[in-house]
């Protein structure tokens, strides 16, 4: 059997076809567009021309879909088109032209997904999930495998950059305004969980970037473990609007060149509120926990 997920983030989307039987499955192919859907709105809306350039894209993806004769598929967006005030007209004219309906995920629901995908790369007993796109985050902290808080933050890689950064890397000073943002959303939370989490899990495109960019920099080997005193040395090496910074970036994740570093900045204020020591980088996230809650247990149950 096979099965397709598309997701629509704020900064990319990606779609993923899974092969699975009554036991297992396992991804077979993947397919990423950067579209920076987020970068176009305009007073709290998505306007037409980006509508269309997203319904251009399901277009694609869809005729891919055919190709492998592949006919069931679900497509879901999260803070992209949720957090924008004409999201129902969004969903209707997508589907209007395309056929495809668009599930909007709560940001609840984004957060419990991204947990139980992220179960597939690791046990994750105690500690706090991070899931950081282009336009939110969300955080789920857990003890004993049960999650205890959820959390949303209406902030991410991309809005960041969107609303700080003047060229293509935050300077010193944007910097700081950002970093002053991300504390700003984090004591909104009122979080209550006052213990100490050695152990974050960091799921989505900024985590994976930032994990990849040290590895090529030596500054760390090829397991999906950083040491988050790691965090700050990147932070310097990826401080200046130059050619050797670009370069950093550029050989390893060009399409997240101007996202990297606001990303790197909210899980550097997330460690250090939560006063982790490690981040474990999941390959796995809200795409996978999406399909094992819709498709592979129901298909498990019958």
């Amino acid at each position: 059997m096979l099965y397709g997920v598309i997701d629509i983030g704020s900064n990319t989307v990606r779609m993923n076809v899974y092969s699975y039987n009554k036991e297992r499955f396992k991804k077979i192919f993947s397919e990423k567009e950067t579209l920076g859907l987020i970068a176009y709105v305009k007073k709290n809306k998505l306007p037409k021309h980006a509508i269309n350039k997203l319904v251009h894209l399901l277009e694609r993806m869809q005729k891919d879909l055919n190709v492998l004769n592949i006919t069931d598929f679900t497509a879901f967006t999260t803070a992209s088109i949720r957090n924008v005030k004409n999201s129902e007209e969004i969903v209707k004219y997508v589907k209007d032209k395309t056929g495809i309906e668009i599930q909007i995920l709560p940001s609840e629901d984004e957060a419990e997904l991204s947990y139980i995908g992220a179960q597939q790369d690791y046990d994750l007993k105690d500690g706090v999930l991070i899931d950081s796109g282009g336009g939110s985050t969300e955080i789920i902290i857990f003890e004993h495998g049960d999650v205890l808080e959820e959390y949303s933050m209406p902030i991410g890689s991309l809005n960041l950059f969107n609303e700080y950064v003047s060229q293509i890397v935050p300077n010193k000073d944007e910097k700081i305004k950002i970093e002053e943002r991300i504390l700003k959303e984090i004591k909104k939370l009122n979080i209550k969980y006052d213990k100490e989490i050695p152990c974050m899990c960091g799921v989505g495109g900024s985590i994976r970037a930032i994990n990849n960019i040290l590895i090529d920099l030596d500054l760390k080997d090829k397991k999906d473990s950083i040491d988050v005193n790691l965090l700050p040395s990147l932070e310097e090496d990826l401080s200046y609007n130059d050619r050797s910074t670009y370069d950093i970036i550029l050989h390893t994740k060009p399409s997240r060149i101007h996202t990297v570093v606001p990303g790197l900045l909210i899980f550097k204020v997330l460690t250090q509120y939560f006063n982790c020591k490690e981040i474990h980088v999941s390959k796995c996230g809200v795409r996978e926990g999406f399909f094992i809650e819709n498709v592979f247990k129901k298909y498990q149950d019958n």
